[in-house]
C-alpha cells in the first residue's frame, strides 16, 4: 500500500459508515471478545463531525481487534468517546473506581498493539468529559501479517476498556537517497553562506 492508503477503518459496535473525509468504516469485524454498546443515534457527540462513529463502542475487560495486514509500518488511529460513564441513567458517580464523588476514575483502561503498550490507565471522562470525541494515533511495525490492538485487563484498571472505531493507514518508510540527490541542508553548504547561490534544480533535486 502507497504511504496515505487507508488499509482499513472500523466502526466498533455499529454499522458500516462513511466518514465526512470520506473514509469508509466497516460494520464492527475482526474482534475477539468483548461486548457491544450505544446511545440514541440523536445524541450529539462533541470534537468531531462524524457523531455516528463515537456512538458505540466495543467494551470488556479482555477483548482485541485481530486485523490481517501486510507487513510494514501503519499509523493506527483509535477513536474513544465516554457514552455510558456520567451520561447512562443506570450509571452513578463512584459506580466503580475511588470514592471521589465525580465520574473521574470510574474507568480506567490500558491499550496495546502489536503487544506493547501505548495507553496506560486511559480516563476519558477526566480528560475530555462524556459524550465528547478524542482519538490517539501511533506509528506501528506489523512484522506478522497481523495487526493486534489489544484491551487487556489488570489491577489498576476500573470498569471496562472500550473503543469507538479504530483507522489504520499505510505509512511507507524513508529510503535512503540515491548517489546523485542531496539534502537541503547539502544543497545550502554547497552555495556557501548566499542560499542565492542554490540552484532550483539543486533545491527540487533535494526535496525529491
Amino acid at each position: 500500500a502507497a504511504t496515505g492508503d487507508g488499509v482499513f477503518a472500523g466502526n466498533a459496535g455499529g454499522n458500516e459508515y462513511t466518514a465526512d473525509d470520506g473514509t469508509v468504516y466497516v460494520a464492527d469485524t475482526n474482534f475477539d471478545g468483548g461486548s457491544t454498546y450505544s446511545v440514541d443515534s440523536s445524541t450529539e457527540i462533541g470534537n468531531t463531525d462524524d457523531d455516528t462513529l463515537y456512538q458505540t463502542e466495543r467494551y470488556g475487560q479482555d477483548f482485541s481487534y485481530d486485523v490481517p495486514l501486510e507487513n510494514g509500518t501503519y499509523q493506527v488511529t483509535l477513536k474513544f468517546a465516554e457514552i455510558f460513564q456520567g451520561v447512562a441513567s443506570s450509571d452513578s458517580p463512584d459506580s466503580t473506581g475511588p470514592d471521589d464523588g465525580t465520574n473521574e476514575n470510574d474507568r480506567v483502561f490500558d491499550v496495546t498493539i502489536e503487544g506493547q503498550q501505548v495507553i496506560e490507565n486511559k480516563d476519558l471522562y477526566a480528560e475530555v468529559g462524556p459524550l465528547n470525541a478524542t482519538d490517539e494515533t501511533f506509528t506501528v511495525e506489523v512484522t506478522d501479517g497481523e495487526l493486534n490492538v489489544a484491551f487487556p485487563w489488570d489491577s489498576d484498571n476500573y470498569d471496562n476498556a472500550k473503543i469507538s472505531a479504530i483507522e489504520v493507514v499505510a505509512v511507507e518508510e524513508d529510503e535512503p537517497p540515491a548517489d546523485d540527490t542531496m539534502t537541503v541542508a547539502e544543497a545550502v553548504a554547497m552555495g556557501g553562506e548566499d542560499d542565492s547561490l542554490i540552484e532550483n534544480a539543486e533545491i527540487q533535486q533535494a526535496i525529491n
